[in-house]
């Protein structure tokens, strides 16, 4: 019998188009994005002694070009710890996406817990020693002197609500171990309340703030209004981050991607790319009404509020126009998916045939009779005519 290749068939898919409602607008660049680019990279590299394949690998992720949209007018000493942040996350969440703590939650919460010492246990951190603080990694200690420098340059507002979005990010990442670890399966809302947290959007909101040195009363961040506009940027990146993203993680067999979920609940591709696309459609009206919600807190704040507004807008928007010039996700294929659309990926990936092996065992034993079949029907036709 011959052996089916199905395992190997790519299929072509629409994504849906991303560019519009406030998404429309061209993006704003931060000046000093080429030189502070150069140097933030060339440090992470030298300070965590990478490779030159990881060197390679960060440069052509080009997360600076990512925060040039997202705080177009930070100064040039912000700017570079929001690079030096961003080259710090890719490197630092691929640990728990496709590395080595990708299903191991105890050694995954041990390297969290690190982490987030400085932020949510300062008293104990004051009293490690130097020696102790040495032997940390040097991608967690790459962290810890971005948190020195948001401590430097901004009101303790600032800090809370930036240690508070490092715990969240956190607490999803290793949610998302234990899932991998324990393979449940979720729906395409539940993941997205997953990924809101594991995607480690929120901490650049207040890092926005650091950034462009804005002073917002604490009160502000409890109104509604506010809230959902937070809510709201969170989505528009994990959804988009997914549907962008999801040909390079299928090659990976990375199970949480909303795509890859919608496709594990029973949808062909295009299906699920068109499910996930009307998750986004449905928040772009839900924005328009939480920015024209926002009320009026005297001339002063309304002006820090509407920068901060535009910030998380700038974020959704960094995320929009990076991911398809960066090679992280598209490879050198951006330009062309952009232009076009279309998007290929594969008919059968791993992670449906891990999660329905003896279906496709039965699938592919079935084909393969066919097809044995059918070549003997075409033979025994032809030598009848």
């Amino acid at each position: 019998m011959a052996k089916s290749n199905s395992r190997c068939e790519l299929v072509t898919v629409r994504i849906p188009n991303m560019f519009v409602s406030f998404l429309a607008d061209p993006p704003r660049v931060n000046p000093n994005y080429g030189r502070v680019k150069a140097e933030s990279e060339a440090w992470i590299s030298d300070f965590c002694s990478f490779d030159k394949k990881m060197s390679k690998i960060i440069s052509k992720c080009d997360f600076s070009y990512f925060i040039a949209i997202a705080a177009p007018e930070a100064a040039p000493e912000e700017y570079r710890t929001l690079c030096d942040w961003g080259n710090w996350v890719f490197p630092y969440d691929d640990m728990f996406d496709n590395g080595d703590l990708r299903d191991k939650p105890q050694a995954a919460a041990m390297v969290l817990d690190s982490l987030m010492c400085p932020m949510n246990k300062p008293q104990i951190w004051q009293q490690t020693t130097e020696a102790a603080r040495e032997e940390r990694l040097p991608i967690i200690k790459v962290h810890d002197t971005v948190w020195e420098r948001v401590q430097k340059g901004s009101p303790e507002g600032v800090q809370k609500r930036f240690a508070k979005a490092m715990a969240d990010y956190c607490a999803g990442a290793l949610m998302q171990v234990e899932d991998l670890s324990a393979h449940n399966a979720v729906s395409p809302e539940e993941m997205l309340k997953r990924r809101q947290l594991s995607a480690g959007v929120s901490p650049l909101f207040p890092l926005v703030e650091y950034a462009h040195r804005l002073r917002i009363p604490d009160h502000v961040f409890e109104h509604p209004a506010i809230q959902e506009v937070e809510q709201l940027g969170i989505d528009f990146v994990v959804i988009t981050n997914d549907i962008l993203s999801y040909a390079k993680e299928e090659g990976e067999s990375v199970p949480h991607n909303l795509v890859a979920v919608a496709r594990m609940r029973g949808l062909g591709a295009q299906e699920a790319f068109d499910y996930i696309g009307n998750m986004l459609d449905s928040r772009y009206e839900r924005w328009k009404k939480a920015t024209n919600a926002v009320p009026d807190w005297g001339e002063d704040v309304n002006g820090h509020v509407a920068k901060y507004i535009r910030g998380i807008a700038d974020v959704v928007r960094a995320n929009l126009n990076w991911s398809f010039k960066s090679e992280r996700y598209l490879g050198p294929n951006g330009a062309t998916v952009r232009q076009t659309g279309y998007l290929q990926v594969m008919r059968y990936p791993d992670f449906l045939r891990s999660r329905y092996s003896l279906y496709w065992e039965v699938y592919e034993l079935v084909l393969s009779v066919f097809q044995d079949l059918k070549k003997r029907w075409l033979a025994t036709w032809a030598w009848g005519g």
